[in-house]
Parts: C-alpha cells; structure tokens; sequence
C-alpha cells in the first residue's frame, strides 16, 4: 500500500488519529511524539507492528513495509 495513494475514507480515518500530523496521497506525516514512543517501545523490545496497530495503524491499512521503513528511519534519527 505504501506506493498507492489512500482513498478518501482512509485519508480522512488517517488524518483523525492523533498520532497522524498530516496525509497527502500516499505519504504520512507523523507526529514527533509517536515516532519517539514507537523507537523507545521498540528498542524495549515491543513489537513495532503492534505498536502502529494500537495507534491506529495497522498494516492491512498502511502497509507492513511503512511499518519498517518507518521504524528504521526513526531508529537512525534518534540514535
């Protein structure tokens, strides 16, 4: 899903999460808040899939290689 834009109803479900600062076709803008929690919870060993699903987004809706992606750039950004 991460290459295809959302449709309009996953856009406006997106944009209403709190851990979602904006979306615009196929990207989402996170909120600093989220990717901090997401890399402490994950190097405390969480899984970073169950951490995106709590917060309202799961891979069947964004993809699990966001997820990843996501987790990996974090990672590096706040080492």
């Amino acid at each position: 899903m991460s290459d295809e834009r959302f449709s309009p109803e996953q856009a406006q479900y997106l944009a209403s999460l709190p851990a979602v600062i904006s979306i615009t076709g196929s990207r989402i803008r996170y909120a600093e808040w989220c990717k901090r929690e997401c890399v402490s919870s994950a190097e405390n060993g969480e899984s970073p899939t169950v951490l995106f699903r709590e917060a309202g987004l799961g891979p069947e809706l964004i993809g699990e290689k966001r997820i990843e992606r996501c987790m990996h750039r974090w990672g590096r950004q706040y080492e």
